[in-house]
């Protein structure tokens, strides 16, 4: 009987602690979204501190929705060249938002970059119905994490709650794929921005 009862108490103690542990490659995204968040909002103070953000906007026709107005953000930083000369900077993108507004619906996809220009985190909210938020985490360019949250109730398998961490159902890996062609398509429009001197 002791021992049943010290097993009880242990697998009490032991199951949370587990069952919260976290990956801590999830938890370094975090905390560099986070701190990527918080240069922004200082950016947006004029801080000085060599962030900054610049924005492009488009308005098209949709066939069969009306007008859809795009705005896209591109956060960068300042950082000093390791292979230039003294005081030479680069300008490194750290973070691209994407707002679209589509008829009754909107858009906003985030897209956060590590410094060397990989894809770490992607970020999706659909307002309208049913509506929802997904969120794509990388390591290595590799999927690691999905997490997918309904808005609301929906039979909609595309807005169905979903985590996970590996075996990804193929319409993650499928759309994890995409996001890595629209993220490269972002850091090559940049790239083009900068070379045009859009951005200086």
């Amino acid at each position: 009987m002791h021992s049943k009862v010290l097993l009880v108490a242990l697998l009490a103690t032991v199951l949370p602690q587990l069952a919260g542990a976290e990956n801590p490659r999830i938890l370094e995204i975090r905390n560099e979204y986070n701190a990527v968040a918080a240069l922004e909002a200082r950016e947006s103070e004029n801080s000085g501190d060599g962030a900054y953000t610049h924005r492009v906007s488009y308005r098209n026709v949709m066939p069969g929705t009306g007008y859809r107005n795009r705005v896209v953000s591109y956060f960068h930083q300042d950082t000093p060249n390791p292979d230039g000369r003294a005081g030479e900077l680069l300008q490194i993108l750290r973070k691209v938002t994407v707002e679209d507004n589509v008829s009754a619906v909107r858009f906003r996809s985030e897209y956060l970059f590590d410094a060397e220009g990989s894809l770490l985190f992607y970020f999706q909210r659909e307002e309208g119905f049913p509506g929802g938020e997904e969120r794509f985490y990388f390591s290595g360019g590799e999927l690691i994490r999905v997490v997918m949250e309904p808005l609301g109730k929906t039979d909609d398998p595309r807005y169905m709650k979903f985590r996970g961490d590996e075996d990804f159902p193929l319409r993650f890996t499928a759309a994890a794929y995409e996001i890595k062609r629209q993220a490269a398509a972002h850091l090559e429009m940049f790239r083009l921005l900068l070379e045009h001197q859009f951005i200086d």
